[in-house]
């Protein structure tokens, strides 16, 4: 099995800021390795300023694919060749392909987040969801929730987003999905939403370096026992958020099993192989089921 770097070694990237909480790295590597993948998979902390920059570097240098995360998933469109529809249905890329010597973009984000409820045995078909955030993860969730059978989603946010406005519209008419947009200002409309409502995400970075001690949601009020609680955040893997559901008797789930199927999925896309599943989550830490 070949783990030594060559002169014939791909390259693969995580482009984020920051980046040294990833765990893409050890994800991909360990894929590579146990494939027997003539590839590395490395972490770049990329500031926005040299966003630009960076993704020309990469092409120069023939980086074969890239995984994009905050802040840069919805700014990275424009120095890209060619998107996904999903993609430009979201605005959102996280996963970059080098094809013919130009870059193709698309998200796994939506995909890899219905794959993480699955595993937990939870379904979001015909029922209510309330989430927080309006970035190119929430965008992607959203979407994919709305495709896959979700009956309500309400989105809050505390700026207004015309063009995720759109983007509501645009799944409304090719969904069922009754789909609404509100102000994170109004605590009370939230706190009742997330009283009625199956599964509450939250999509946003509150929660994470540097706002450990932060949550998108003021107090242990806002929870009740019957609501499932998910944050996309892996790191920490319990959030002040989760751990004030978890308080109150909910059940939880951090980032860590999204970050796992979102990444198959990108690494499907660059090498059409499936992802070692249950030796990533041993790698990861995350218990494997029989």
């Amino acid at each position: 099995m070949k783990s030594k770097i060559s002169a014939t070694t791909s390259l693969y990237a995580f482009i984020a800021s920051p980046a040294h909480h990833s765990k893409s790295p050890a994800m991909h590597n360990c894929a590579f390795k146990e494939l027997n993948i003539d590839s590395v998979y490395l972490a770049f902390d990329i500031k926005s300023e040299v966003l630009e920059a960076a993704v020309k570097g990469l092409k120069a240098l023939k980086v074969k694919g890239a995984n994009v995360s905050m802040p840069h998933k919805q700014t990275i469109i424009p120095y890209l060749d060619n998107i996904s529809t999903v993609s430009r249905l979201c605005n959102a890329v996280n996963t970059i392909k080098l094809e013919d010597d130009k870059y193709y973009g698309t998200i796994t984000d939506g995909v890899g987040f219905i794959k993480s409820l699955e595993e937990q045995n939870w379904s979001i078909k015909n029922n209510k969801i309330t989430m927080v955030g309006a970035g190119g993860a929430a965008t992607a969730i959203m979407v994919q929730m709305a495709m896959d059978g979700a009956k309500e989603i309400v989105i809050y946010n505390r700026s207004q987003r015309p063009e995720f406005i759109e983007i509501i519209n645009n799944t409304i008419e090719e969904t069922n999905c009754k789909i609404t947009f509100k102000s994170l200002s109004d605590l009370n409309a939230l706190k009742q939403d997330m009283h009625d409502s199956y599964l509450f995400i939250n999509t946003t970075g509150v929660g994470m370096e540097p706002m450990l001690d932060r949550s998108v949601v003021p107090d242990e009020s806002y929870f009740v026992p019957s609501l499932k609680v998910a944050d996309i955040i892996y790191q920490p893997a319990v959030t002040k958020m989760l751990q004030m559901a978890k308080n109150k008797g909910c059940e939880i789930m951090n980032g860590e099993l999204m970050l796992l199927y979102q990444g198959a999925e990108s690494f499907k896309i660059w090498t059409g192989q499936d992802m070692p599943i249950n030796k990533v989550k041993e790698v990861l830490g995350i218990e494997v089921k029989e």
